[in-house]
């Protein structure tokens, strides 16, 4: 396993920059207004060290606005993970275990590609 690296940005131009060079990311929208946002950190983190294979990347939707609007995402917490700048999965992180199922099912997209979608998003 490699070490944990969860990207975070200021600002939506670089967030885009990363975005588009990146063929597997996993977004984690979260608020330091919202106590649930916060223990999904260390999680997030652990998964990203477990996945070198995906991109993860934590948005703080009070310093990044609109962002969330901009993926139809209305809840918070929220992780949407995009394949080829496309939402394929998506979990309301309502606890540690359905945070952990969102990224290893995306990981198997990833680790098998020739799989089109495995999609809940609708």
């Amino acid at each position: 396993m490699g070490a944990a690296t969860v990207h975070e940005f200021k600002d939506k131009k670089s967030f885009n920059n990363f975005v588009d060079s990146n063929k597997y990311v996993v977004i984690s929208f979260t608020s330091k207004k919202i106590s649930q946002s916060t223990w999904i950190n260390p999680t997030f983190s652990k998964l990203s060290e477990e996945h070198p294979e995906i991109k993860f990347v934590q948005l703080d939707v009070d310093e990044m606005s609109g962002m969330a609007q901009d993926y139809g995402v209305s809840e918070i917490p929220r992780v949407l993970c995009l394949r080829n700048l496309e939402p394929n999965y998506e979990s309301d992180c309502a606890n540690i275990g359905d945070l952990t199922h969102c990224i290893k099912t995306f990981s198997e997209l990833v680790k098998a590609p020739e799989a089109k979608h495995i999609n809940n998003y609708t």
